[in-house]
């Protein structure tokens, strides 16, 4: 029998998954983790690994696939992106192994020297693929035309959060279980909000369309408490400060986020709310996963109108501009004034359409082990 399972063990493939994970940004854990399912769906006895720069060598010797999974790694404003992500890719080829790239965001490409390191090192990969169609087009500009439009692989997210059991110290507990007791009382429509650090984001930009947005949700969140439950969501590290110092000055719940056993906590909020506000693109994300009205949030040429863009028809109302800032405050005083929520979640043609599209990841991963 003993050697039955050592042979199986022999068998097993062996998969090396790369994001910038564990940083405190909940969007690259669940791209990382949801990288793995997609692995795991097409291939149940897979033995996965999951990592994040800086090159480990030895864990790309141990692996027989090297893939790069979800998250906006593709960009070339700074170098060391560039190289932490592309040498996994250059290693894995050299040492005989497959390598791929499944479901990420492109950021932009704008050096010479950039786009020539991204087209030579996604030229050896099995398969690209990327979030969106405008995505694509952005590496089409670069000259490397293979690339697969499917989707955003962090909404694999719903099949395998169920799986995670965290690992939590006392005072981790005590602030779940608060959490947890919280949103069993309540009686109120929910609201969840994630903000984004606008002022260390934009700095010299802030003042203007970014500076009024800030106040637009500051006038929202200190009047929705008198007739919602209100939830202020953390999605990064960068944002805590921020978001704990509202959540504080509003008397409301804060839930934190520091690592991939945040997740199942965090999912569960999504899970209850009756309203979502979201700028980061996860937190929109998570709002369509869990089928929640959305309200999402971004700038005309982001990833988070892309998303709407190409798969979403639905939610293209539920989308503002931080130029459109005063037709949310609009909207936001509509809210306020009727204390009903007629935001809708994504039809269910979009969900059908997403179903589609994110499964072509795991059949791009099943054609390239075959």
């Amino acid at each position: 029998m003993q050697l039955v399972f050592a042979m199986i063990n022999v068998m097993r493939k062996k998969y090396l998954v790369i994001s910038p994970n564990g940083y405190g940004n909940i969007g690259d854990d669940i791209c990382a983790y949801a990288g793995k399912e997609a692995i795991r769906q097409a291939d149940p006895n897979a033995e996965v690994r999951i990592t994040s720069p800086p090159m480990d060598e030895k864990l790309v010797d141990w692996a027989d696939y090297v893939i790069l999974s979800g998250g906006g790694i593709i960009y070339d404003r700074a170098e060391k992106n560039l190289e932490n992500y592309l040498q996994y890719i250059d290693v894995a080829v050299e040492k005989g192994k497959k390598a791929a790239v499944l479901g990420v965001g492109v950021q932009g490409i704008v050096t010479e020297h950039g786009k020539q390191r991204y087209r030579e090192s996604l030229e050896k990969c099995e398969f690209v693929s990327v979030r969106t169609k405008k995505d694509k087009e952005m590496l089409d500009e670069i000259d490397f035309k293979n690339a697969q439009a499917t989707f955003d692989i962090a909404f694999m997210t719903p099949y395998y959060v169920g799986d995670i059991t965290p690992q939590h110290n006392w005072l981790q507990k005590r602030t779940v279980k608060r959490l947890r007791n919280t949103l069993e009382a309540s009686t109120r429509p929910k609201i969840g909000i994630c903000m984004i650090n606008l002022k260390m984001l934009k700095r010299d930009n802030y003042e203007g369309v970014f500076s009024k947005f800030d106040e637009v949700m500051a006038e929202f969140i200190a009047e929705a408490g008198e007739h919602f439950d209100v939830f202020m969501i953390q999605h990064a590290k960068e944002d805590g400060q921020q978001m704990r110092q509202i959540a504080k000055q509003n008397k409301i719940p804060f839930v934190p986020y520091r690592d991939i056993n945040d997740l199942p906590l965090t999912y569960d909020v999504y899970s209850e709310l009756d309203l979502m506000i979201g700028v980061r693109l996860h937190s929109i994300a998570l709002g369509i996963m869990t089928e929640t009205p959305t309200i999402a949030i971004g700038s005309l040429h982001a990833k988070q109108k892309r998303l709407i863009d190409y798969a979403l028809p639905s939610l293209k109302k539920q989308f503002y501009d931080f130029t459109d800032v005063e037709r949310l405050e609009k909207d936001l005083k509509t809210i306020l004034k009727t204390k009903k929520i007629a935001q809708k979640p994504a039809s269910n043609a979009d969900m059908k359409k997403i179903d589609a599209l994110k499964f072509k990841n795991v059949e791009l991963i099943k054609k390239m082990i075959s």
